[in-house]
């Protein structure tokens, strides 16, 4: 069966800061990524920018949104200065931080602070939005040295504002993590190396696309982080603010689910009747070659699990091609019973023992006769079911009181195990994995079928409900390949004239 693809270009995760699967390592039954599996687990803490630490620094996040960033950076470079001054001259500087919460308990800090950004042009319109919220801690004083009413243009850089730092390691987020280590240097928090201090005091000058920011950046991501995760004072515990914040920002904006996702997978053209009669020659093939090797009317357990794998691999084809099945919940569920069928042929015929042939068709039998029995004992028998069609199995190669029935595996392996002596782990790792998180209804399934992300800035990117499932990525190329595949090994046992 053919078909046509159009192109498209492979995303590339080989060069991103990802670990590898290889990277991973193997601790009982979890794989951990590098970051897990080198550090003591029972002593790290975790910190979220996102939730507890981007509220707190709403004002630095706004200047940055508003301001050109070589202005920005020597406004921050002062207002840490000056505030570290103001903080010894109290005699709290190590228990100073430029947070907001932090910000409310210190007199003069909102003052010291503002008037430096409201020396620029843009620092008022800047600052501005911060009067949005009436949880903002010291409101009053905010309110005071900015003396403005907020404006409608106000939300709009709010949204910029918070999404240009939703992600940590962006540049207006380095650049406020930059002015936290600067201040807690200047307030005696924090001691560098001479080469760490030169290069924070570089970043002053270098531009974002400077090729010394490739090393700089990360060297200030990661010591800001340090500090929040190893201070006793900074664990992973939201704020009164934080939380407001949150709160207000949901209540007081609509949420903008966003569709997007899977818009660029491979798009797939064919030919719809050219397809389909593909299908039925195949199928008819099938039949035919079974009618023309048959070389008896008795129990042949090979000659009918090879068949009638393929057959049924064939009927799965069709209702992948059916509809919208294909880019649907269904279409996942109908591949991994593709991927399921061509493995289990391909370690049958890799093993070729007349035995696990015949183990394979007694363990259906005896699935049938199991399932036949709870239909007996139902008070509510499934509708699904039918008793004829399973009496029929049960029964048709001896009565089912003779019939064992096998509540383990028919081969004693997992189909992981069996797709490695086959040589076909490729197509386990392909198809398998996925497509079963979808059969038993995971949360990851659930997550990319029936939730979409809010791109809200504002709504911290949560998720949403998606009243029909988005149109999902193609499975009928991937079943294609399979059915044809599984086609090939019938004719590796049963050659065709």
């Amino acid at each position: 069966m053919n078909k046509k693809r159009g192109k498209t270009k492979r995303r590339n995760r080989s060069k991103s800061n990802n670990s590898a699967l290889s990277q991973h390592k193997m601790i009982g039954k979890k794989l951990l990524p590098p970051m897990l599996h080198m550090l003591p687990q029972e002593k790290m803490k975790f910190s979220s920018w996102v939730n507890n630490r981007l509220p707190e620094v709403l004002w630095a996040a706004l200047a940055a949104n508003a301001l050109p960033r070589e202005d920005l950076l020597h406004m921050f470079l002062q207002i840490a200065e000056q505030l570290c001054k103001s903080a010894h001259a109290q005699g709290d500087a190590k228990e100073f931080d430029l947070t907001h919460s932090a910000l409310e308990l210190f007199p003069g800090s909102i003052e010291h602070l503002s008037a430096i950004l409201l020396e620029h042009p843009a620092g008022l319109s800047a600052l501005r939005p911060l009067l949005l919220f009436e949880g903002i801690p010291a409101r009053d004083r905010w309110v005071s040295a900015l003396n403005v009413e907020p404006t409608e243009t106000d939300g709009a850089a709010l949204v910029a504002a918070v999404g240009g730092c939703l992600d940590h390691q962006s540049q207006q987020s380095t650049d406020i993590r930059w002015l936290t280590l600067m201040f807690k240097i200047g307030a005696g928090k924090a001691q560098f190396p001479a080469d760490m201090i030169k290069n924070l005091l570089r970043y002053l000058d270098l531009t974002p696309e400077a090729e010394e920011m490739r090393y700089i950046r990360p060297s200030i991501r990661a010591a800001e982080m340090a500090f929040r995760v190893m201070s006793p004072n900074e664990e992973e515990i939201e704020s009164p603010w934080c939380n407001s914040f949150w709160m207000e920002c949901l209540e007081r904006s609509q949420c903008a689910p966003y569709e997007g996702v899977g818009d660029d997978s491979p798009v797939l053209l064919f030919d719809e009747e050219k397809l389909q009669k593909s299908w039925f020659e195949k199928q008819y093939e099938l039949v035919e070659r079974f009618s023309q090797v048959q070389a008896t009317t008795g129990v042949d357990a090979r000659f009918d699990a090879v068949f009638g794998i393929a057959l049924f691999a064939g009927n799965l084809l069709l209702e992948v091609m059916h509809g919208r099945n294909r880019i649907g919940i269904s279409g996942r569920l109908l591949l991994r019973s593709l991927a399921e069928c061509r493995i289990t042929l391909s370690y049958l015929i890799a093993r070729n023992d007349d035995v696990l042939w015949a183990r394979f068709r007694q363990f259906g039998i005896g699935q049938a006769k199991l399932a036949l029995l709870k239909f007996d004992d139902a008070v509510v028998p499934p509708k699904f079911l039918s008793e004829k069609a399973l009496a029929i199995i049960a029964n048709e190669d001896a009565s089912e009181e003779f019939v064992a029935v096998d509540l383990g595996h028919w081969c004693d392996l997992d189909l992981r195990k069996m797709a490695e002596y086959a040589d076909v782990k490729y197509e386990y790792d392909a198809y398998y994995g996925w497509s079963s998180a979808f059969v038993h209804g995971s949360w990851s399934a659930i997550r990319d079928a029936s939730l979409a992300t809010c791109i809200n800035p504002l709504h911290r990117l949560h998720r949403v409900p998606r009243g029909i499932q988005r149109p999902m990525e193609d499975v009928l190329e991937d079943a294609v390949g399979l059915f044809n595949r599984i086609c090939a090994d019938v004719d590796k046992v049963y050659a065709g004239a």
